[in-house]
């Protein structure tokens, strides 16, 4: 479109037959091959530019650890809507040696009626998530803390953040890490 208007200005697009209402196959061949060479080199500039390995996330809670691999996720907005803290969707299996037997269960089957402490009651979080399979709630904790390695721009970083782990069933990774938290 830029083109064309620019053409435009200069009066190349006026250079048309008698009787042809639109541009010519000369002209249509040249803006589109400007637009492959500027969406090509554009390309390759931005995906460098937001190039993520992928990450190591260690997720702490009362003595106990638990590493996993994870994926930078773009399309995880999930908050949680008591804090408004960011969402990692984790493998639920991978938790299960991380949480006390009663928060287990409680995040295992949210159905369940389940008597838990004050202090596993104040972690337990629903989160409502909406996909393109439906809506339905997840059921998560806020841990004690949540440390994030990864590497960017070939430097290696390591930060601690805020945020709620959601037990879910995942195949392809560990855990799915939204963007947002490596600003």
């Amino acid at each position: 479109t830029v083109l064309y208007n620019l053409f435009n200005r200069i009066g190349l697009n006026n250079v048309l037959p008698e009787g042809e209402d639109g541009i010519g196959a000369w002209l249509f061949a040249l803006l589109a091959f400007f637009g492959s060479i500027i969406t090509l080199f554009g390309g390759r500039f931005f995906s460098r530019a937001s190039t993520v390995e992928p990450c190591q996330i260690t997720v702490k809670m009362e003595g106990r650890s638990v590493e996993m691999d994870g994926l930078i996720d773009t399309g995880n907005l999930l908050r949680d809507p008591l804090s408004g803290r960011l969402v990692i969707c984790a493998d639920r299996q991978l938790l299960t040696s991380l949480l006390s037997p009663n928060l287990a269960l409680a995040i295992r089957d949210s159905q369940m009626a389940v008597s838990l402490s004050p202090q596993d009651a104040r972690r337990l979080r629903l989160i409502p998530a909406g996909s393109a399979t439906g809506q339905r709630v997840l059921t998560g904790f806020v841990p004690d803390e949540i440390l994030l390695s990864y590497v960017r721009k070939g430097k290696e970083i390591q930060k601690c953040v805020q945020a709620v782990i959601a037990a879910t069933d995942l195949t392809s990774t560990q855990a799915l890490i939204p963007a947002e938290l490596l600003n």
